[in-house]
């Protein structure tokens, strides 16, 4: 009997063992198409003024997927396209560390409008709207800081480039208002599909909103 039971019992720590393992790949997998498809996308739309989805796609996967997994996803999607812009026109690196900030403020606001049930497309099109306007403003943080010589001309600097920059904030701000108003119809339509192989990944296990 003790022996029987030993036997389950070790066969049980298999099958969890497979299982976990399975999941690890699956979660690897679902990373690398995550961020090959917003690679490929954003890329695609490079030749295009301010236009991205970099910040849409983080904020999404806040909002859909677990604090650990979004987080991580997150980060390489930051940092492969920050390499790939940098080898492309050089300068990316030069305001990287508040790209980051920005961008993981977009992945805080999408986990914290799950919590707080903001399901509404006006809701996400105002948040799109803020979130990308603040992004703009931290990034002209950055940029301004390269160009002064002392603190006193900082005010006059950050003021004058994000003056001569606000027609690609506009740009910036209405496409990426649009694409938020978008997260509700784009939700029903992923949600389902990804509930069928990573539901153990999603903020409601099981739960299809």
């Amino acid at each position: 009997m003790n022996s029987h039971t030993k036997t389950e019992e070790n066969t049980y720590e298999i099958i969890s063992n497979f299982e976990s393992t399975d999941e690890k790949l699956q979660t690897k997998a679902l990373m690398i198409e995550l961020g090959a498809a917003v690679l490929g996308i954003n890329w695609l739309l490079i030749t295009i003024p301010n236009v991205e989805i970099i910040s849409f796609s983080i904020f999404f996967i806040g909002y859909l997927f677990r604090t650990k997994f979004a987080l991580v996803t997150s980060l390489v999607i930051i940092f492969s396209w920050e390499v790939l812009a940098s080898l492309t026109f050089g300068l990316g690196l030069l305001v990287f560390p508040l790209k980051v900030i920005g961008w993981l403020l977009f992945l805080i606001a999408g986990h914290l409008s799950y919590k707080f049930k903001v399901e509404k497309a006006y809701e996400f099109l105002i948040i799109g709207a803020f979130f990308t306007l603040i992004w703009d403003m931290v990034v002209t943080l950055g940029t301004s800081l390269f160009f002064i010589t002392t603190p006193l001309e900082f005010i006059s600097v950050y003021l004058t480039t994000f003056i001569f920059g606000i027609n690609f904030t506009i740009i910036h701000v209405v496409a990426n208002s649009y694409l938020f108003a978008t997260l509700p119809y784009i939700e029903r339509t992923v949600l389902p599909v990804v509930q069928i192989n990573y539901d153990y990944l999603l903020q409601s296990r099981g739960v299809n909103k």
